[in-house]
C-alpha cells in the first residue's frame, strides 16, 4: 500500500514531515513559531536584522513591523520597493510605459487621453456653430419651459381665485 504524500507547491517540502527522507524534504511554509526567552533585566536586548542577520544593537538601523533593518539591507529594500514606470507628462502620474498611449505626438496616459478626448470634442462643439438638430432640442426645450410656465400662471391665478378647492 503507498503512501499518499503531499507536496508543497511553495517550497517542494514535503508537508506534515518532520526530518529529511529519501521522499524529500520537510516543507519549511508552515513552522511552528517558538518564542524567545525574556531577556534577563541586566542583558540589554540584541537587535537583529530581519534581513542578513547582522547584530545592530549599537549601530545606525530602521525598524519596521517586521523588526529591525541594518541600514544597507533598509535602503537595498527601499529600492527594490520603489515604484516603477513612466510619469505621464500631462498629469504627473507614474505609469507602466506599456500604459502611454500616443495623443497629437505626445505620449499620455489612459487617463489623460481621454480628459483631452473630452476637451477636443468640447472645443469642437464651441467653435462651430450650433447644427440643424441642436437648433431643434434647443427649441423645444423653449416650448416645454413655456408650457410649464403657463401651467403654473394658471394653477396659481386658480389659487388666488379659490376656484380649487382645499383638501
Amino acid at each position: 500500500m503507498s503512501e499518499n504524500l503531499v507536496i508543497c507547491p511553495d517550497c517542494g517540502g514535503v508537508v506534515g514531515a518532520t526530518t529529511a527522507s529519501e521522499k524529500g524534504p520537510p516543507c519549511t511554509c508552515y513552522k511552528t513559531v517558538t518564542t524567545a526567552k525574556p531577556a534577563k533585566p541586566d542583558e540589554p536586548s540584541r537587535k537583529i536584522c530581519v534581513s542578513c542577520g547582522k547584530d545592530v544593537t549599537h549601530e545606525k538601523r530602521a525598524k519596521d513591523s517586521l523588526g529591525y533593518w541594518c541600514y544597507e539591507c533598509h535602503e537595498k529594500d527601499k529600492l527594490r520597493q520603489k515604484p516603477t514606470g513612466t510619469r505621464c507628462p500631462e498629469c504627473g502620474r507614474l505609469v507602466k510605459d506599456s500604459a502611454l498611449v500616443d495623443v497629437e505626438g505626445k505620449r499620455v496616459c489612459v487617463l489623460c487621453r481621454e480628459s483631452l478626448r473630452q476637451e477636443t470634442l468640447r472645443k469642437a462643439r464651441l467653435a462651430g456653430a450650433p447644427s440643424k438638430e441642436f437648433r431643434r432640442e434647443e427649441i423645444k426645450n423653449i416650448y416645454l419651459m413655456v408650457g410649464i410656465l403657463i401651467v403654473l400662471i394658471i394653477l396659481g391665478a386658480l389659487g388666488y381665485y379659490h376656484l380649487i378647492p382645499h383638501i
